[in-house]
């Protein structure tokens, strides 16, 4: 071999190991990358690699061989294969780098909805803890009260009037002990992981009102309820709490309570409908705010947490309710829950 021959041999076997060395690198860049489709195409790239790897071996082989012919012919080739390796190195680079921004954005879409959504919690909690800093301070005022009257009544030997203090102080009490309680369903909806399983709908609502129901109260199903999936507890929650609020405010002497169903494309919708006394329309919305009454608590024994929960457990499967009810004509909520969840 001549001196300059020795020269491009040394300049091949250089690019040879260049390309070992590149194709080394990609196989090592193949667990960084996030999915089958990145890697598919750093796969498709480090072949490449390993082809010229082994074509530039046979220019070394050519050149020493000193087949002038065969080495300019396989020259025009590999400069044709370098420029369509440079082209898919752009075009692979390209493809992830437009991919990786596409995650990006999706990731910073989660993160942005994410926040909001911690926003809206970090305000519920507030206005929570404030709402129960109220409802827990109005019995405790009652029983302090009604502690210093009937140290005055025994003081004075008024002993009836103790026996008729103790039974007020002893449904303080009763109402704190069912604040207390509701509070902790409440914060324990969505908390509690359990297993999701077929639920007979006919059962459960029979169940319940099996439970909850009277004799001065009628349970009417006007549709058969589906088989669905679901966590039990809470459909046991949601159904107990609509049919015990039809139960507990019926001024009527027959009450009635209606589940009815109709199946959407995408949802199933629910309806509990009673005949008692209706809500006025400006309350529509405030009868799902935590603690909220619309009577006294001294007329009805009610936490006012009951829609609360059920308001909840609506949100937490992705669905919706809505109530409609006229002043003295009775109420009927609608709830509508998607098929999948």
């Amino acid at each position: 071999m001549e001196y300059y021959n020795y020269i491009v041999l040394a300049f091949i076997v250089a690019g040879a190991i260049i390309m070992a060395l590149s194709a080394f690198l990609t196989r090592r860049i193949f667990g960084m990358l996030p999915n089958e489709d990145f890697r598919s195409s750093w796969r498709n790239l480090y072949l490449f690699m390993i082809f010229f790897f082994f074509g530039y071996l046979g220019a070394a082989y050519i050149v020493i061989t000193g087949n002038r012919s065969l080495l300019e012919f396989l020259t025009g080739i590999i400069f044709f294969l370098g420029a369509f390796f440079v082209y898919i190195v752009v075009r692979i680079g390209f493809t992830t780098l437009k991919a990786l921004k596409g995650a990006n954005q999706g990731l910073e879409d989660r993160v942005k909805i994410r926040t909001k959504e911690l926003e809206l919690k970090n305000q519920e909690l507030e206005h929570f803890a404030y709402i129960i800093s109220h409802d827990l301070k109005s019995p405790l005022r009652g029983i302090e009260n009604l502690a210093h009257f009937m140290e005055e009544d025994l003081r004075d030997g008024k002993t009836d009037e103790v026996f008729t203090n103790l039974s007020s102080l002893k449904g303080r009490v009763d109402r704190m002990e069912g604040l207390i309680q509701g509070i902790m369903d409440y914060s324990k909806i969505g908390m509690v992981k359990s297993e999701e399983e077929e639920i007979d709908m006919n059962l459960l609502v029979n169940s319940v009102f099996g439970l909850l129901g009277t004799k001065a109260v009628e349970l009417k199903i006007n549709t058969p309820l589906p088989t669905i999936r679901g966590i039990r507890v809470q459909f046991v929650q949601l159904f107990s709490n609509l049919i015990s609020n039809g139960i507990k405010f019926n001024d009527k002497e027959q009450g009635t309570v209606i589940v009815d169903y109709a199946e959407k494309n995408n949802s199933h919708e629910f309806s509990v409908e009673d005949n008692g006394p209706g809500i006025p329309e400006k309350y529509h919305e405030k009868i799902f705010v935590v603690f909220q009454t619309l009577q006294a608590r001294d007329t009805y024994e009610s936490t006012g947490i009951g829609l609360s929960i059920v308001k909840k457990i609506v949100d937490l499967l992705n669905g919706s309710i809505k109530l409609e009810s006229t002043n003295g004509k009775g109420t009927k909520f609608i709830i509508s829950l998607p098929k999948n969840r």
